[in-house]
């Protein structure tokens, strides 16, 4: 089952113009153009644990293409947003060359929606990824803008940074939800590893994959093993 990104029903959804040009039902063509104020997206603010543990695919890799397209059911159409990222590592996931991401929105000739908090790639951004898996085998970013890292580089060296500017971060749920999942697992719970707090905006690259890498390596181990 898709899990949900937005823990609130706050999210803003702008639709700005909107003409479906292929006949839906009995050869009529559609139209119709309306608009809504934007407003930050509210979700659960997630840590880089949270987040290693959470996905379904971690990976550092680069654009090779990005591209919107109709998406087409019985009750409704859709621009999403299709974009292949070159892994260079895989942290996480089914491993391969290339990894498909679907985000909702986009532009397709006079439509266009977009939701605000979603992150959109170029090609050639260098990213690092936190994925959650779609129902098709699709791949979309957990927690919205905040599993996408794009990757900065200068004479002195990589950093990492993203674009939070769209989301309203919220930790309400946070404690109840780590109470759930102790309640739940047979296992002891372990405190958060100190050296995985990092500053989440202009780290350098290299940090952020060093403890991406030491929680995906601690998950995979059996319960007892983990680094306590």
């Amino acid at each position: 089952m898709d899990r949900p990104v937005v823990a609130s029903s706050v999210t803003a959804i702008r639709i700005l113009a909107l003409r479906i040009l292929a006949p839906l039902s009995g050869g009529a063509l559609a139209m119709m153009a309306w608009s809504e104020p934007a407003a930050a997206t509210v979700v659960q603010a997630l840590s880089i644990e949270q987040m290693v543990r959470e996905a379904d695919a971690v990976v550092h890799g680069v654009v090779t293409r990005s591209g919107s397209r109709l998406s087409l059911d019985q009750t409704r159409v859709d621009v999403v947003t299709v974009t292949t990222v070159h892994v260079h590592r895989w942290f996480k996931g089914p491993g391969g060359s290339d990894i498909t991401i679907r985000q909702p929105g986009g532009e397709w000739e006079d439509y266009r929606s977009e939701i605000e908090g979603t992150p959109t790639f170029t090609k050639h951004d260098e990213v690092v990824l936190f994925l959650e898996r779609l129902p098709a085998g699709e791949f979309r970013t957990l927690g919205l803008a905040q599993g996408c890292f794009r990757v900065q580089r200068s004479g002195s060296g990589a950093v990492v940074d993203r674009d939070l500017s769209s989301l309203t971060l919220t930790r309400q749920r946070q404690r109840a939800a780590a109470e759930k999942r102790a309640a739940r697992s047979p296992h002891p719970q372990k405190r958060a590893d100190p050296r995985n707090a990092i500053r989440l905006n202009r780290t350098p690259l290299h940090e952020l994959l060093d403890v991406i890498a030491r929680v995906a390596q601690d998950q995979r181990r059996p319960p007892h093993e983990a680094t306590p």
